[in-house]
């Protein structure tokens, strides 16, 4: 069936929400320090649907590695949620769910 959607032009790419460009400026690795050190990458997952930050981090004298995934929350079939959201996850077994401001 998506076959013939595809062939006939019946079907329409999705494409990534536009206020997600506004996150294009984190991309590359930053250098952190303050409290805790070390290096955050962000890079975007094919699509351009969520923005990814693989976090290594020192704290507490502690090695954290960790991911943080950045985008629009859309469960299957439904429209994409209105605020940018995202979920961390690292090796201590820790999950922290942000909401993103853009200004």
């Amino acid at each position: 069936m998506t076959d013939n959607l595809m062939e006939t032009g019946a079907y329409t790419a999705p494409t990534p929400n536009p206020d997600m460009q506004a996150l294009n400026r984190l991309v590359g690795s930053w250098k952190v320090s303050g409290g805790v050190e070390g290096i955050v990458t962000y890079r975007w997952m094919e699509g351009g649907f969520f923005l990814l930050q693989d976090i290594q981090l020192k704290q507490y004298g502690q090695d954290v590695k960790g991911i943080e995934i950045i985008g629009h929350v859309q469960p299957f079939g439904e429209a994409p949620s209105k605020d940018i959201k995202s979920r961390y996850y690292d090796s201590m077994g820790n999950t922290l769910d942000y909401v993103y401001e853009i200004k």
